[in-house]
C-alpha cells in the first residue's frame, strides 16, 4: 500500500556526498545551500569583490552510492529474514556567468531498491530523474527577467508488490472501473509519465544577507504537460481494497509563482537549510473526464520542499529532506515524502565544499610568530 512503500522510502534510501576540492583557471563559485536548479540566483563569489558573479563556466558534480544490509533471526517484535536496500545518485550542475548574463543547468538522478523479509523480492523505492535550467537577466543586480524549462520523470519500470493477494480497483479514463486479484499490479513503464514544464517572468533577489539568509522570488506565465501512460495508485485507507487510477496525458498554463529561501545557521557553513514553494495557477488545462466538475482552483499544482544539512566532517553529512507534491491533473492527493540520509561521498567543482581561509594572505610576505620570553 501507499503507506507501506512511503515507509519502506523513508530512511532506507542513503546517498553519498563526499569532498575533494578541483581546482579551476578562474575559482568556482561557492557551493550555495539552495535549490540550484529551481532557485538561486545569488551573488558568487568573486577574488576581488563579494558582491560579484565569478565571471566564465563553473562545473560540479556529485556521485554516491549505498549499501545497507540487517539480518534478524528470532528477535523479538521483528521478522526472520533480511532486509537490503541498494541505491545511487548523481547530482551534477553547469554554470555560466558573463556580464549581466546568468545560465545555469541541473541534471539530478536518484535510484533506490529494497527488500524486506515480508516480500522476498527488489522493490522500487526512489526513482528520480530531474533536469532544469534557467537563463536569467540582470537588468539590475537583483532584479530582470528569467525564462527556464524543465523535466521530470522516473527511470525504471513500476510494479507495485504486496506481501498476500489483494484486491485492486482501477479507475479507467472513461469512467468504468476494473478489478484485479493479486500481489502484484503493474504501474508504469521507464520514463513514464514524463512532466514537462516552461517558464518566462521576472524575478527579484529581496534579502541577501551573506549566506545566513537569502531570498529569491520569481512569478510570470508557466506551461506543464503531462506525457502519461499506465495506472498510479490512489489508495483510499478507508476502504479495504487498493484503488488505482487510469493514467492520460495532461496539459496546464497558467501562472507561476516561485519562492525560495536558503541560507546557513553559523558562521562556519556547516548546518545550511532550504525552503522553496513552487505553485502554478491554470488559465487553461486539458478536458477533464466525464463528470469531473473540479474548478481551475482546485486544479493548482502546487510544490514545497525543505531540507536541513549538517556537516559532519569534509566528507560526511547528515541531510533531512521533506517533499510535498499535489498535482491534481495526475492524481488529486497530496503526495508526502521525508527521508533522513547519511551521506558519504565524492564531490567536486562548485558541488565540493568550500575549503577554510588560510591563516594569512599567502600572496604577500606572512612573518612567523615571534615567542615571548617568560617572564621572571
Amino acid at each position: 500500500m501507499v503507506r507501506r512503500r512511503a515507509a519502506l522510502a523513508i530512511g532506507c534510501f542513503g546517498s553519498i556526498a563526499c569532498s575533494s576540492a578541483l581546482a579551476f583557471a578562474q575559482a568556482p563559485p561557492e557551493n550555495k545551500p539552495g535549490r540550484t536548479a529551481k532557485s538561486q540566483t545569488a551573488a558568487v563569489v568573486n577574488d576581488d569583490d563579494d558582491e560579484k558573479r565569478t565571471e566564465g563556466w563553473a562545473p560540479g558534480i556529485d556521485i554516491g552510492t549505498s549499501f545497507n544490509v540487517v539480518d534478524s533471526r528470532s528477535v523479538v517484535g521483528q521478522p526472520n529474514g533480511t532486509t537490503l536496500t541498494l541505491g545511487a545518485h548523481i547530482d551534477a550542475s553547469l554554470e555560466l556567468n558573463h556580464n549581466i548574463h546568468e545560465w545555469r543547468s541541473t541534471l539530478k538522478l536518484e535510484g533506490g531498491v529494497t527488500k524486506t523479509p515480508a516480500i522476498d523480492e527488489f522493490e522500487k523505492s526512489n526513482d528520480e530523474l530531474d533536469f532544469e535550467s534557467i537563463y536569467l537577466l540582470h537588468a539590475l543586480p537583483i532584479f530582470g527577467p528569467y525564462a527556464r524549462v524543465a523535466l521530470h520523470t522516473t527511470m525504471f519500470p513500476a510494479t507495485d508488490l504486496e506481501p498476500k493477494a489483494v484486491t485492486y480497483v482501477v479507475t479507467n479514463l472513461d469512467g468504468t472501473t476494473s478489478t484485479f486479484i493479486g500481489r502484484r499490479l503493474g504501474l508504469t513503464e521507464a520514463f513514464q509519465p514524463l512532466t514537462l514544464r516552461e517558464g518566462i517572468g521576472a524575478f527579484v533577489q529581496p534579502i541577501d544577507e551573506e549566506d545566513r539568509i537569502e531570498l529569491e522570488l520569481k512569478g510570470g506565465l508557466g506551461s506543464e504537460q503531462t506525457i502519461a501512460k499506465g495506472v498510479a495508485l490512489a489508495d483510499d485507507s478507508a476502504t479495504p481494497v487498493i484503488e488505482a487510477k487510469e493514467l492520460g496525458n495532461t496539459y496546464a498554463v497558467g501562472a507561476e509563482a516561485v519562492a525560495d529561501l536558503w541560507g546557513y545557521f553559523d558562521a562556519t557553513k556547516r548546518v545550511a537549510y532550504t525552503l522553496g514553494v513552487d505553485v502554478l495557477f491554470p488559465f487553461k488545462t486539458s478536458d477533464l473526464p466525464a463528470g469531473d466538475d473540479r474548478s481551475l482552483i482546485e486544479l493548482t499544482r502546487v510544490e514545497i520542499d525543505a531540507g536541513l544539512d549538517a556537516k559532519i566532517f569534509d566528507w560526511a553529512s547528515i541531510s533531512y529532506k521533506l517533499g510535498v507534491l499535489r498535482e491534481p491533473l495526475i492524481v488529486d492527493k497530496w503526495q508526502v515524502s521525508n527521508s533522513l540520509l547519511f551521506n558519504i561521498g565524492g564531490a567536486w567543482g562548485t558541488k565540493a565544499p568550500k575549503p577554510p581561509k588560510p591563516a594569512c594572505d599567502c600572496t604577500k610576505d606572512c612573518k612567523p610568530a615571534v615567542a615571548k620570553e617568560p617572564a621572571e
